[in-house]
């Protein structure tokens, strides 16, 4: 990893999972992009709701998916995957990180009522982003509120209608590029 990079949040990406093979893809990316960790999670609109061999198969696959996308990008940072889980143990993961570290969840809401911006999102330390991303058609009202209530703030990626995995890559990138320049922004920001 970069000098820079050493000193970055670990990237946790909450994805709810989408249709057909795309989670593939996200999990391809996130690895190349320097995710700690990937959490599918079945979302309100998830098409997909595998059984349970069927998620510990798919968890091996993303597995695979990993190591290759690692060795070819170069990334320095070991992301883990799991099998999918419901949104109830994804929480129960999200307070165990509160109370284990400075945490900051970020769900990417384009229909919220309220979003903060990126960078303001972004501005104190923490020691641990976690990035909600829904599945196609989104997450609903009722889901974005829940996130809201655990704690998470609701950000958006511009006006732009985002595919899911798309959507997973920019939100990804975005807050690893203000991360590493976030002394530069800060600093602009002061003067």
């Amino acid at each position: 990893a970069a000098a820079g990079e050493a000193a970055l949040p670990a990237i946790t990406l909450a994805q709810a999972l989408p249709k057909g093979s795309k989670m593939d893809l996200v999990v391809r990316q996130a690895a190349e992009c320097g995710v700690a960790e990937v959490i599918p999670f079945i979302a309100e609109r998830s098409v997909k709701r595998p059984a349970e061999a069927a998620a510990l198969s798919a968890a091996e696959r993303w597995r695979r998916i990993v190591r290759e996308a690692r060795q070819q990008s170069g990334s320095g940072t070991q992301t883990s995957v799991c099998a999918p889980v419901d949104k109830s143990a994804l929480f129960e993961r999200w307070e165990a990180f509160k109370k284990a570290t400075a945490a900051v969840g970020l769900v990417f809401a384009p229909g919220a009522p309220r979003t903060a911006a990126l960078h303001s999102c972004l501005a104190e330390r923490c020691a641990l982003l976690v990035l909600a991303v829904g599945p196609e058609g989104g997450l609903s009202a009722k889901e974005t509120g829940e996130f809201i209530e655990r704690g998470f703030t609701a950000v958006s990626l511009g006006g732009t209608i985002l595919r899911t995995e798309t959507a997973a890559l920019y939100a990804v990138a975005a807050a690893r590029i203000l991360l590493l320049e976030k002394e530069s922004w800060i600093a602009i920001a002061k003067e």
